[in-house]
């Protein structure tokens, strides 16, 4: 429910506007919302659907034309607001949280009021207006943004630099644990640093599936996307 699915079908019934919303996911056991969701939609018909589980979360993003992030609660970081502008998507999102970083407020997409129906109406007003190149330089823009502040190699590095600036501030003596860990990195250098955390991470986080596709791999590893299988829909290329 805090993800806004039902803010989204709110906002888009008074918003007047002639658009299909698919909410994409698996309800996960959540069979009351889910009832809710469908009856709040029973009016407009086709213009909701309710898709369930997405195995290609890349192609669904190519598949849009705009992308939705109004979680009613802060993110701490917010995949869904990040993950289509790595497809060259601009994204509505919800104003609060991390999203209000990692969304440039009419560059790459707009910002909105969190939880107000009207005010995500009126951006589904002011995005339908959109013409196709708005969008597709939306969209670039995005792109350009997340590679540069999201990729795994600005993650890592980032990491590296907090590690190094705790290790300056600390009383003499041979640094333990994490630093020491922080300290073999630096001897190794950055690009390792970034080779040994790609090779090695197992749990495939968000960051790291995005790291992929912005490390210019024509395979993303996204959710429902098998490690090494082709994908003929994205090429974050």
């Amino acid at each position: 429910r805090w993800k806004g699915q039902r803010l989204a079908v709110d906002a888009l019934a008074a918003s007047g506007v002639d658009a299909v919303l698919v909410l994409a996911g698996d309800h996960q056991g959540r069979e009351d919302y889910l009832d809710e969701l469908l009856g709040a939609s029973r009016d407009l018909g086709e213009r909701v659907r309710v898709v369930g589980h997405c195995a290609d979360m890349a192609a669904a993003y190519l598949a849009c034309d705009v992308a939705l992030a109004p979680s009613l609660e802060p993110e701490a970081f917010g995949r869904t607001a990040v993950e289509p502008q790595a497809m060259g998507r601009p994204v509505l999102a919800a104003d609060h949280g991390a999203t209000a970083e990692t969304v440039e407020d009419g560059v790459t997409g707009l910002r909105v009021r969190p939880s107000d129906v009207e005010a995500w109406a009126e951006a589904f007003r002011a995005a339908a207006a959109w013409t196709p190149a708005e969008r597709d330089r939306m969209g670039e823009a995005g792109r350009a943004r997340v590679r540069a502040r999201f990729s795994v190699e600005r993650m890592t590095a980032a990491t590296f630099d907090a590690y190094a600036r705790v290790d300056e501030v600390l009383a003499e003596g041979r640094p333990r644990g994490v630093l020491a860990e922080a300290a073999l990195m630096r001897s190794l250098g950055r690009r390792r640093f970034t080779r040994v955390y790609d090779l090695q991470t197992s749990s495939r986080s968000s960051a790291y599936r995005l790291g992929l596709a912005l490390a210019g791999r024509s395979r993303p590893e996204w959710s429902g996307i098998a490690p090494g299988a082709s994908h003929p829909h994205a090429n974050p290329e």
